[in-house]
């Protein structure tokens, strides 16, 4: 699809808008109190400069709030009424449909990897900075051509911001982890958005979808080990299959079993089990409820031991200290 300079302008204007806003966010993040002295602030301190290499470039530009505005507006002003009453009007068209829930979308990277602790926030800004970086370098080299050439000092400052990026993203291991974690979702959810007929797989992970920010805990060397698995597996499905590998049983249970161990690995509660069990009732994958029920008794035996041991660890440790007897004392 051609875009048009006043379309690539207005790309440019609205990404660089919302830019500027979430820099401003980030300052103002309670949560990051403590100030990095590292390349995550120096991604958020170059998006300052960025309306200024933007705006500075254009010296043909004469706002004149009082003018009638056209479409082919160029400065801030014209731009921003154009836009905002061409929404409105799409907006208005858009009411008339209901999206779907999309899992998926809603398990994002930039939400799984602000959960990772420390500079998990901070890395989540880092990474919605770098997806508004890749709108505005697509609006601006979409053609090389005159407007390109315009805007070089931008282009400039643009590659300046991204390269900041690769240095945040090569050294935190939050981004790899979240990509897997995305990558291996895709394959357990199962073709077919908007799941208008989801196979009972695919109705486990809708209705726990939230547990799964917690596989961010897991270390990346056996998030890789679960992705080989599931991506080999799925590989080896859509061969057998011709691309309806939501058809392929050795596929669908492996599915099944990498739910299960992902829903219980920091979630064992016993509802989770008890609805699992419910859905697979009367499928084919009935045969495997013994199994998965034992399964979850073993976790549960393994995490009441491990309970046991740190209360007797903690009972122990306010005994050195002498809490016990001052307790006594005051009695």
């Amino acid at each position: 699809m051609s875009l048009s300079d006043i379309e690539r302008l207005r790309g440019m204007y609205y990404n660089i808008r919302n830019l500027t806003e979430l820099a401003k966010t980030w300052k103002k993040d309670y949560r990051l109190r403590t100030s990095y002295n590292d390349a995550y602030t120096e991604v958020r301190d170059l998006i300052d400069e960025l309306w200024h290499a933007f705006l500075g470039s254009d010296t043909q530009i004469i706002s004149d709030t009082q003018a009638t505005i056209k479409g082919d507006s160029r400065d801030p002003w014209g731009i921003a009424i154009v836009c905002q009453l061409e929404n409105t009007v799409k907006e208005k068209n858009e009411k008339l449909f209901e999206k779907p829930f999309d899992a998926i979308e809603y398990i994002n990277i930039p939400m799984l990897v602000n959960h990772e602790r420390w500079l998990g926030v901070a890395a989540s800004y880092v990474l919605e900075v770098y997806q508004y970086i890749e709108q505005l370098m697509y609006f601006l080299h979409r053609y090389n051509d005159d407007f390109c050439k315009q805007y070089e000092n931008v282009s400039i400052l643009l590659s300046k911001i991204r390269g900041e990026c690769f240095t945040v993203f090569s050294r935190n291991s939050a981004f790899p982890k979240a990509y897997l974690i995305h990558q291996m979702l895709k394959i357990l959810y199962g073709p077919g958005y908007p799941y208008d007929d989801p196979d009972v797989v695919t109705e486990i992970l809708m209705s726990h979808y939230h547990d799964f920010t917690s596989l961010m805990k897991l270390n990346l060397k056996d998030l890789t080990k679960h992705h080989i698995e599931l991506a080999a597996a799925f590989e080896k499905a859509r061969k057998r299959t011709q691309n309806k590998v939501n058809e392929d049983a050795e596929l669908t249970r492996l599915r099944l079993f990498k739910t299960i161990e992902f829903a219980k690995q920091w979630h064992g509660y016993s509802h989770i089990c008890d609805d699992i069990v419910r859905k697979l009732e009367g499928t084919a994958l009935a045969q495997f409820i013994p199994a998965i029920q034992k399964e979850w008794e073993k976790y549960k035996e393994r995490k009441a031991e491990e309970s046991k041991k740190y209360y007797e660890t903690s009972d122990n440790l306010l005994d050195c200290y002498g809490f016990e007897n001052y307790h006594n004392e005051g009695d």
